[in-house]
């Protein structure tokens, strides 16, 4: 029984063979050459239709613009307190006959913001972002102005909303 054995030199030439049945040829009218490009296009467009959808869902609305929340003047004393519009937290501000709504979602990623009287500022659960009580921002990783959804005082009734698109404070 005989036995056949390869030298190194076999192998790589066995090897170098395959490498050369396997390289895509630079003649832009090869087969393996669009057989390439059409993956690299599917590869592209693939990763295209993805950051459309997941843009689309960021830019979903953070609340129902079309909503509107009423309570009587005499629930809104003057100063802060909180309630809840559209299923989202929303702080009421009264100064005399005016009042601000303030979403308390910070706009860094969309966290939960608490009021801290004692820091005069919003602070956002997540990332240690904070806001003046303008809500302008104040440190950390916000650079935008929290969101206001308009509300007035119509008779003996605070009306927020409807919110249409969101406005920044400022």
């Amino acid at each position: 029984m005989e036995r056949k054995t390869e030298s190194a030199c076999d192998q790589v030439a066995a090897r170098d063979e395959h490498r050369q049945t396997t390289v895509v040829p630079a003649d832009p009218r090869s087969a393996g050459r669009r057989k390439a490009l059409k993956h690299l296009g599917c590869s592209f467009g693939a990763l295209a239709v993805g950051s459309l959808v997941m843009s689309a869902t960021a830019c979903a609305p953070l609340i129902d613009p079309n909503t509107v929340t009423e309570i009587p003047v005499g629930d809104l004393p003057q100063g802060r307190k909180i309630i809840f519009h559209a299923d989202r937290r929303v702080e009421l501000s009264r100064s005399g006959d005016t009042v601000t709504a303030r979403l308390m979602v910070c706009t860094h990623e969309f966290c939960d913001l608490t009021w801290h009287a004692a820091e005069d500022n919003y602070q956002c659960a997540c990332h240690n972002g904070k806001f003046f009580p303008d809500g302008q921002p104040k440190s950390g990783p916000v650079s935008t102005a929290m969101f206001v959804i308009p509300a007035r005082i119509v008779g003996d009734i605070v009306v927020v909303g409807p919110a249409g698109e969101l406005e920044l404070a400022g």
